[in-house]
């Protein structure tokens, strides 16, 4: 949290009185001001979603959602291009590693695969060479209506795994096979941003608190 006492204000506020983003623009994407890497190694993104310093993921309307949403896709289409992998997230709360209050989430592009895409890669890869098709299209067809369900929708699941490591974790899967979020239709991506707020919302209920949490997509770098 230290990062803020550098400024004295916040970097994402300052973009609105400065003039950096023009009138009307509720979400935008900005440089990260404490990149970990640099090209050809990386290039590292801030994802602003509400221009109100005091607002989360969970207060959203579906409209300022669907902003976030259409974010991830500007910065991986961006991003696809040349790097390998492109990783998009979002840490809520202090607890879990927040270091501005302002509701935003993080995008880098990497030159490598890191260890855990990598591996899961690999065991898809296996699957498929093995006549079992898309591990995580049979995944979704295994948990669609199942106990674990959390949320059905025309074009998501979302689920607790039976491998989750986590309290309250919950897997988001497109019914269709898409590889990236850059590959989704308006309606999957409209979809997405409303069942994503609800879950959120309804774990806040669960801890009758704003609980913090780790948001994280796991896409390709192509689509």
């Amino acid at each position: 949290m230290s990062r803020r006492e550098l400024t004295g204000e916040c970097p994402f506020c300052a973009d609105i009185t400065s003039g950096r983003v023009p009138p009307g623009v509720n979400a935008w994407i900005r440089p990260n001001d404490f990149p970990p890497l640099t090209p050809p190694d990386g290039e590292c993104f801030i994802l602003i979603y509400s221009r109100d310093h005091d607002r989360a993921f969970a207060d959203l309307t579906d409209a300022e959602a669907e902003a976030v949403v259409d974010l991830w896709q500007q910065v991986h289409r961006q991003l696809a291009r040349t790097y390998e992998t492109v990783m998009a997230w979002e840490t809520h709360g202090e607890a879990i590693g927040q270091t501005q209050r302002h509701p935003h989430g993080q995008a880098y592009g990497l030159a490598v695969l890191p260890d855990t895409l990598r591996r899961e890669l690999e065991s898809a890869r296996q699957a498929h060479e093995g006549g079992e098709g898309c591990t995580w299209c049979a995944e979704t067809v295994r948990e669609d209506h199942g106990p674990r369900a959390v949320l059905a929708g025309e074009h998501w699941l979302a689920f607790v795994p039976e491998y989750a490591r986590y309290p309250y974790q919950v897997h988001f899967h497109p019914r269709r096979h898409v590889a990236a979020v850059s590959g989704l239709t308006a309606d999957e991506a409209r979809e997405l941003a409303r069942h994503l707020v609800r879950v959120v919302r309804a774990l806040n209920w669960v801890y009758q608190a704003d609980m913090p949490y780790m948001l994280a997509l796991h896409q390709h770098a192509d689509q």
